[in-house]
């Protein structure tokens, strides 16, 4: 899988879900937009790797949290 499939995937499951991308974004300590860019190819996300990795790590405890 590549990194902007890898995107799209946590993208889907991030909306499918209803995790919102400004509580992402405060956990990750950037904004939410810059973190939209990142979902929708526009911003290459092995700039910040940390960011991409809390960003992963959010919506996967978010998702364990909500038993889904």
């Amino acid at each position: 899988m590549s990194i902007k499939e890898e995107m799209e995937y946590y993208r889907d499951l991030r909306r499918h879900n209803k995790v919102r991308l400004e509580d992402i974004a405060n956990y990750c300590n950037c904004s939410h937009s810059y973190l939209s860019l990142i979902e929708r190819g526009k911003r290459n996300p092995n700039v910040n790797p940390g960011i991409v990795r809390r960003y992963k790590e959010y919506i996967e405890k978010q998702i364990a949290e909500l038993g889904l």
